[in-house]
């Protein structure tokens, strides 16, 4: 019994150092790579990856894979429904599996195009509300060479925190993106333009203004 609570007390540090990590950083990009690196150090795998779903087609594409030739994964898409990842997306249910080789609905042609060889497959929903945006699958567990509930279960909340995370990290680059327009907008107007707070401070003026106030290059 003892063991059993120092077990679930020593998984539970691990998905607060976990989620630590999450919120080290909003850059997309390298968030994901945290995310992965995570994955795999939760379940004790040996690989993980990340597929997001693109809301135009309908497709899950891989966007960052860690372990075995990872790379050459991006150039997979599955449709909703197809191999384990395109099931668990559709369905929006987790999925364990013990055997891949021996489940029907096991996607081959990532392991050829890898020659990485998948023997055992934990894969859940990436879920923000009632919104899938994409799976997370740990592959091939460490120990003891298959996944059970309790790495589930602990896989499944670190997916919800890892699916906040991501949807964070995308706002923030589209509204980095939209200020960034609309600072370039701003920048080349031919009129002088100022921009304050409620309290009057001075936030932003464009060039001619700059040149108008006799600013010239000063930085405001």
């Amino acid at each position: 019994m003892v063991k059993g609570i120092k077990g679930k007390s020593e998984k539970l540090a691990m998905l607060l150092d976990a989620n630590k990590a999450l919120t080290s950083t909003l850059d997309l990009d390298r968030l994901l790579e945290v995310i992965m690196g995570q994955a795999k150090r939760v379940v004790n795998a040996e690989a993980s990856s990340l597929m997001l779903l693109d809301e135009t087609t309908k497709e899950l594409f891989f966007d960052v894979t860690v372990g075995g030739e990872g790379e050459k994964l991006r150039q997979i898409r599955l449709k909703l429904g197809q191999g384990i990842a395109g099931w668990v997306a559709r369905e929006g249910k987790p999925l364990v599996v013990a055997n891949a080789r021996k489940d029907s609905r096991f996607f081959r042609k990532a392991d050829e195009v890898t020659k990485f060889r998948t023997k055992s497959i934990l894969c859940v929903p990436l879920r923000i509300k009632e919104r899938i945006i994409g799976v997370m699958e740990a592959i091939n567990e460490l120990s003891r060479g298959y996944f059970v509930d309790e790495d589930r279960e602990i896989f499944e909340a670190f997916a919800s925190q890892a699916a906040t995370a991501i949807e964070n990290a995308r706002l923030f680059k589209n509204l980095k993106r939209e200020k960034e327009k609309i600072e370039a907008v701003f920048g080349g107007m031919g009129d002088g333009a100022v921009v304050t707070d409620a309290k009057l401070n001075l936030v932003m003026l464009n060039n001619s203004a700059k040149n108008l106030l006799g600013i010239g290059k000063r930085n405001c």
